[in-house]
């Protein structure tokens, strides 16, 4: 069980790279097709009473986990409209706590407790159900016309995600107003900067301070 938070680890320090790199919808492409065979995996292990291969299923499951929440959180960001972008962003939470309510009733003796290869299971058939899904949305509209700097594939994105609008192209003016304030490599600091800058201290203070409630021993 402990494997779990080894494997988060390196995935949280990859999850921003891939994320930039391969775009939102890749790197979601990617979580949730490797989290889907890690899940395989873990079915296969208890259906063949194999330990090891049980513990594989887990730190791949876990190492991809990461970029899963983090994209699926910039995902809800970057296709809302501003005003809605909090409210959409904290469904993020209530659809996990809602699974997590899931795997805790299903998994009572009374149900799938004493079949654990089934109740392992479930996951790859949500899984393989998500990637055609995932497939089927574009990518985010503010990642194609920053980083893939394609306006026709943006403004076809902010269509599809918020409908034709006479605005539209308004928003995507501010996507690049907005990428045009962002610093630049030479000058986006370093990991000092999370204590000598004033804002950054306060953020880094903010996620140690709520770090208890998310860890698993409280």
């Amino acid at each position: 069980m402990s494997s779990w938070y080894a494997g988060q680890v390196p995935g949280g320090l990859m999850s921003p790279i891939i994320t930039d790199r391969w775009g939102r919808k890749g790197a979601y492409l990617l979580a949730t097709g490797m989290m889907t065979l890690a899940m395989a995996i873990q079915t296969t292990a208890t259906a063949i009473h194999l330990p090891e291969m049980l513990l594989l299923g887990r730190l791949v499951a876990s190492f991809f986990s990461p970029m899963s929440d983090a994209v699926a959180i910039m995902y809800l960001q970057e296709i809302s409209p501003t005003k809605l972008r909090g409210v959409l962003s904290s469904l993020f939470n209530g659809g996990y706590a809602v699974m997590a309510l899931l795997g805790i009733i299903l998994g009572m003796d009374a149900l799938l407790g004493n079949h654990i290869t089934v109740l392992l299971s479930i996951p790859v058939v949500l899984g393989l159900l998500a990637l055609p899904f995932l497939l089927w949305l574009p990518e985010t509209p503010k990642f194609l016309m920053i980083s893939s700097k394609n306006p026709e594939k943006a403004l076809k994105s902010l269509e599809f995600f918020q409908g034709k609008k006479l605005e539209n192209g308004l928003i995507l003016e501010q996507y690049l107003r907005e990428a045009e304030s962002e610093p630049t490599n030479k000058d986006s600091g370093t990991m000092t900067d999370l204590f000598k800058v004033w804002y950054l201290r306060k953020a880094l203070i903010l996620s140690l301070e709520i770090l208890p409630n998310s860890h698993p021993l409280c």
